[in-house]
């Protein structure tokens, strides 16, 4: 079975730096998603579980202009599991 890493910004950045060096999204569009994980990052409560929502759809629709869209979606899930854990 596979296993299943935490909610936590950690992963997230994970996922968009393999996104960043394996150009599996453009350029502008991962410093987009950096700057957005930074502010959720540094809010809280039901603000930082807005951006993370918002984040996450966006995420979904970035899938199919991606390079790499399976590691796109992982993330968007990864980003809503974070958004779930921020209660």
């Amino acid at each position: 079975p596979k296993g299943r890493w935490p909610a936590a910004f950690p992963v997230v950045r994970s996922y968009l730096d393999q996104l960043v060096r394996g150009q599996g999204l453009a350029s502008s569009r991962t410093s987009a998603i950096a700057a957005q994980l930074t502010a959720a990052e540094q809010a809280s409560g039901a603000a930082r579980r807005s951006a993370l929502t918002t984040l996450a759809g966006q995420l979904d629709a970035d899938v199919a202009g991606a390079r790499d869209g399976a590691r796109v979606q992982a993330m968007a899930a990864a980003v809503r599991d974070l958004a779930n854990a921020s209660m």
